[in-house]
C-alpha cells in the first residue's frame, strides 16, 4: 500500500510570513510573522523596527484601502498575507475623553 500524504490534506498554508511595513515613506520588511501571532504583537515589532516612541499606543497598522487590522485577532484571522504592505500611522481619535 503506497503512502501519499499530499492527497486529501488542505492546501499549505504557511505558518510564518513576511509582511512589509511603510511608515513616513519608508517602507521596510518585517520577518518570521507567526500565523498565529496576535496582531498586537506584529504593530508592537513594527513600532520597535522603526524606533517609534512618540505615542506608540495611538499608532495602528493599516491596509492599503485605508482600513485599520485589528488587534485583538490573530495574523491568520485578519487575513494578513506573506508580502501583504501595511501603514503604520497614526489611529483617527474616536471621539470620548481626550487624553
Amino acid at each position: 500500500m503506497e503512502d501519499h500524504p499530499q492527497k486529501n490534506q488542505p492546501p499549505h498554508h504557511p505558518s510564518q510570513i513576511a509582511l512589509n511595513i511603510a511608515y513616513n515613506g519608508v517602507t521596510k520588511t518585517l520577518d518570521h510573522v507567526e500565523m498565529h501571532a496576535q496582531v498586537q504583537s506584529v504593530l508592537a515589532r513594527a513600532l520597535a523596527l522603526f524606533n517609534v516612541t512618540d505615542r506608540p499606543h495611538a499608532q495602528g497598522l493599516f491596509r492599503e484601502d485605508g482600513t485599520e487590522v485589528p488587534v485583538n485577532q490573530s495574523v491568520q484571522d485578519a487575513a494578513l498575507l506573506d508580502g501583504q504592505l501595511l501603514y503604520l500611522r497614526a489611529r483617527t481619535p474616536q471621539g470620548g475623553a481626550h487624553c
